[in-house]
């Protein structure tokens, strides 16, 4: 039994010891690999313990030879090497890659490879780029081309990790505070003082969750993940400041109404469209959803920076679907598209790309970008068959002409963002169809924030109003409102253009302006509120616009002039006999009527129900009642429901209108009650 024991001891022992040799890495030695067209960059781990936490620093040393390359300076050596600590780095890459990226931080701040001074850079290993490695490398000449405030440089190397060649890396200044890369003040951790936490920040639109992250409720549907970098570990009162910030800015970018400029209190325009730019140019699809870095200096005005820019791995994201030279970044894309694909439906954004695209392009341009791309693939070419060697399963064997396949993809986009920004953006003078009260005689110039439907209580046209000084007559008829709503009326062949649903706010632009950039078809039936900023068209019908607006239970339509009417339906336009009044009350009756079957129907109950309907549900009830109650006591904002709830029509919202609503209940209380007496009545 004791002989058997000892057999099975040994005998594990023995199948120990072979697993342990499996398992031990091959060493791929330098002498065998090193192509010596670049410096090598030597590290070491203490007792040559392997890197295998992307959390847990491991001690170290290093030292970099130049190879006799010129200008580059020797780091260290290998009788007096540096100290470091180095982790692992990366999300897909680190987990699916053999070939993993690395976290460096030095002892003491040096200038590696003519870079600026720094403790801590990145390891890149860029195994997944099959374009010769030209994939990162051209992202980030782009940006520096394009000018932002400042991009991470990058130098190739070869590294030798615990004396195993694993190939060409690229060391990459790491995004950090710093007055020489991301250029604000930095903010203490824990900073609890109310006029300290306003800034410096460094955050991350970032796609990998962290219990710590801060989140804003971007839609419905979509939240938008925060990674706080600097300070990185936050107070109360920090959190409760940046997160009321961001929500903030959220809330400005989706404003219904597009001519608004409140989310440039919280964005700087000029550095989102830079980044944007690099994004578009290189049609990288995680732009706005993962690694995606902006800046706030300290201070209760300062805006957030966006840049720098990091990891073109999803660059040419449309390559597959042949949308390279066709589809912008965020059409059709695969990734989240938080914010971007709301400020781009904002005319100011858009007038500013087109400015420094225009600024920024130039005949030569591909030209240029290709001899760069190609010049960057001679210089690693060496490096990269020894790469390749090292790993040939990521296919990086000829640089120069891999990186053939950036440039030919770069020409195409090129070609067509100049198709979509080389010609000179001007934001159209487009007209708000909304039914905004005015007072004032027609033609007269006010000061308005917003796009209006302007008319008068004396006879004039019917104008309108871009609240920029610039005004648009409508219709030649003469008429009067009677301080009462109208509806608007476009007289055959007096104005032709377009309807056009841009983001909620109902736009009518003239034949002879451009089309909106975020132009869609406008249907006939508008549902939903129209009157506060939730204007929301059904996208089916693109009309010629020689037709009216009409109003019915709260439902918006636009009825085209050759719509067929029957005989219990109002005309089309007033009788030029009538009087004034008259004309006023045809206008007020006008929004009671009801396309049904193609024909526009009349119906006395909706005109009736106008006043005191407060909430535009078709209905007078309790809640229009609480709804009066809470504006006449000042807890709600009137203008948020117009005319409505100035029931007694005397253009003032007071305990009057209040009592006249009453009466109203009361009123259809009693014909509710003699109707059912009436039927138990007849019953009897």
């Amino acid at each position: 039994m004791i002989r058997l024991r000892l057999y099975i001891l040994l005998l594990v022992a023995g199948l120990a010891t072979v697993a342990a040799q499996a398992q031990e890495p091959t060493i791929h030695a330098p002498e065998e690999y090193v192509s010596g067209t670049m410096p090598v960059m030597y590290v070491y781990t203490e007792g040559q313990q392997p890197i295998v936490s992307k959390d847990v620093f491991v001690d170290g040393y290093y030292w970099i030879d130049p190879m006799g390359i010129e200008g580059v300076e020797a780091i260290g050596s290998p009788d007096e090497p540096l100290p470091l600590i180095i982790r692992g780095r990366g999300n897909i890459t680190w987990r699916n890659y053999e070939k993993k990226a690395y976290r460096i931080k030095l002892d003491k701040k040096a200038a590696l490879l003519g870079m600026r001074k720094s403790k801590s850079f990145v390891l890149m290993a860029d195994a997944w780029d099959w374009m010769g490695c030209s994939v990162e490398q051209m992202g980030f000449e782009i940006s520096r081309r394009l000018g932002l405030s400042w991009t991470p440089e990058r130098c190739p190397v070869e590294l030798v990790l615990n004396g195993d060649y694993v190939g060409l890396y690229f060391l990459t200044e790491k995004i950090s505070v710093d007055k020489h890369r991301v250029n604000v003040v930095e903010q203490d951790n824990f900073e609890t003082d109310p006029d300290l936490v306003t800034g410096g920040w460094l955050l991350e639109i970032d796609n990998t969750w962290d219990s710590q992250q801060l989140t804003v409720q971007e839609t419905e549907d979509s939240r938008i993940r925060f990674t706080y970098h600097s300070p990185d570990s936050l107070s109360n009162v920090q959190r409760n400041y940046i997160r009321t910030f961001l929500n903030a800015a959220n809330t400005a970018i989706y404003a219904p109404r597009k001519n608004s400029t409140e989310w440039e209190r919280y964005i700087d325009l000029d550095s989102l469209v830079l980044y944007y730019l690099v994004c578009e140019i290189t049609d990288r699809g995680e732009s706005f959803s993962g690694s995606c870095y902006m800046h706030k200096e300290r201070g209760d005005e300062t805006k957030l920076i966006f840049g720098p820019v990091w990891d073109f791995g999803s660059t040419w994201s449309h390559r597959r679907s042949g949308g390279i030279d066709s589809l912008l970044y965020y059409e059709n894309c695969r990734f989240p598209t938080h914010w971007i694909s709301e400020i781009v439906k904002f005319p100011r954004f858009q007038q500013r790309v087109h400015e420094i695209w225009q600024e920024f392009y130039y005949d030569e341009l591909f030209t240029d970008l290709a001899t760069y791309c190609r010049q960057w693939a001679q210089h690693i070419a060496a490096a990269g068959e020894a790469d390749h060697r090292r790993w040939p399963q990521y296919k990086f064997d000829n640089a120069v002409a891999s990186s053939g396949s950036y440039t030919t993809l770069l020409r195409k986009r090129l070609n067509f963002l100049n198709s979509r920004f080389g010609t000179p953006y001007e934001i159209p003078d487009t007209i708000a169809l909304a039914m905004v009260e005015t007072y004032g005689n027609v033609g007269e110039t006010y000061t308005i924030n917003d796009p209006l439907l302007i008319y008068s209580d004396k006879l004039g046209p019917l104008l309108l109003t871009d609240g920029q000084g610039h005004w648009l007559q409508v219709t030649d008829s003469l008429f009067t409102a009677e301080n009462k709503w109208v509806g608007l009326c476009f007289a055959p062949g007096s104005l032709h253009g377009r309807l056009q649903n841009v983001d909620y706010d109902v736009v009518f632009v003239p034949d002879s302006m451009p089309a909106l950039a975020a132009d869609a078809a406008v249907g006939v039936k508008v549902e939903q509120r129209y009157i506060d900023d939730n204007i929301a068209w059904k996208a089916n019908q693109v009309f010629d616009v020689t037709g009216y607006l009409t109003v019915v239970d709260g439902q918006h339509y636009l009825i085209p002039a050759d719509t067929v009417v029957d005989e219990r339906a109002l005309p089309l336009y007033p009788d030029p006999s009538l009087d004034d009044a008259a004309v006023g009350e045809y206008y007020m009756m006008r929004l009671a009527t009801q396309c049904v079957d193609g024909k526009r129907i009349y119906h006395p109950l909706n005109a009736a129900l106008y006043r005191g309907d407060v909430n535009a549900d078709g209905h007078i009830d309790g809640i229009d009642l609480n709804i009066l109650i809470n504006i006449v006591l000042g807890k709600d904002n009137a203008a948020n429901y117009l005319r409505r709830a100035d029931v007694d029509a005397n253009d003032e919202i007071d305990g009057n209108d209040l009592n006249a609503l009453i009466n109203k209940l009361l009123g259809a209380q009693r014909q509710a009650a003699n109707r059912s007496a009436s039927l138990h009545a007849d019953d009897r």
